[in-house]
C-alpha cells in the first residue's frame, strides 16, 4: 500500500508498528519528527521494517525528541537508512534526553546539516563527525557557556585546524558567549532566536 506523504510528525504517544506494516510504502516522505514523550513498539522486529529504503527512499530529514527514543534505540529504527539521511536535529524534551542518536552520528555517512539542542557532552559528539564535511552545524548558546573546551573545539573547527572535520558554516543561537567571541569570522550568531530550529530544520 502505498501513502501519499511528504512530512510525518509523531507526538505524545505510543506508535505501534506490527508485521504488517512492511507493506506500507512512503515514496514521499522526505521528513519525519518524533516529538514529545513518544514510544515506538514495532512488536519485537528488528530493525523496523517501515525505515527501510524500499519503503521511504526519500527520508532524508530527522527531527528528534530524545526522551524515550530509547526504548529501543536510534540504531534499531533507522539503521536501514542511516546513508539517506542528510539533515538531523536533536533536543532534550523537559532536558532529559537518552543521547542514543548522538552515539550513532558517526554512522550517518551523509550527513550535511546537525542541529543540536542538547544538555550532553557536546564536544565528544562532534569529534564523532571526524570524516566529514557538514555544511552547516546549528546548536544553542546554553551549550557553550561556561564550556571552554568545547568553545576551544569551536573555534579550532571554524579555523580548520580540527583534523578530518570541516564545518562551512557553525550557527549559535541564543546570547553571545565571550569565550568563542574571539573568532567572529567563523562563528555566526542569532541572538534574536533562543533555540536552534527543529521541525522545519533545513540547515539554512
Amino acid at each position: 500500500m502505498s501513502v501519499v506523504l511528504e512530512e510525518l510528525v509523531l507526538a505524545q504517544g505510543l506508535f505501534l508498528i506490527g508485521i504488517l506494516d512492511e507493506w506500507i510504502s512512503l515514496p514521499n516522505l522526505s521528513r519525519l519528527v518524533l516529538q514529545g514523550k513518544l514510544e515506538i513498539d514495532d512488536l519485537g522486529s528488528t530493525p523496523t521494517p517501515v525505515f527501510i529504503p524500499r519503503n521511504t527512499p526519500n527520508l532524508v530529514n530527522l527531527a528528534l525528541d530524545e526522551t524515550n527514543l530509547e526504548y529501543r534505540g536510534f540504531n534499531h529504527y533507522f539503521s536501514r537508512i542511516f546513508n539517506q539521511i542528510t539533515t538531523l536535529a536533536i533536543r532534550d524534551f523537559d532536558g532529559d534526553g537518552s543521547a542514543s542518536a548522538l552515539k550513532s552520528l558517526d554512522k550517518l555517512r551523509n550527513l550535511q546539516h546537525l542541529s543540536l539542542d542538547t544538555i550532553r557532552s557536546t564536544k565528544q559528539v562532534l569529534l564523532k563527525l571526524r570524516g566529514r564535511n557538514l555544511q552547516s552545524l546549528h546548536l544553542s548558546s546554553r551549550m557553550v557557556k561556561n564550556k571552554p573546551k568545547l568553545t576551544g573545539l569551536l573555534d579550532d573547527i571554524a579555523a580548520g585546524k580540527v583534523r578530518g572535520l570541516r564545518i562551512e558554516r557553525v550557527i549559535i543561537y541564543g546570547p553571545k558567549a565571550s569565550s568563542v567571541e574571539r573568532n567572529q569570522d567563523g562563528i555566526e550568531w542569532r541572538e534574536d532566536q533562543s533555540r536552534p530550529p527543529f521541525e522545519d530544520f533545513d540547515g539554512r
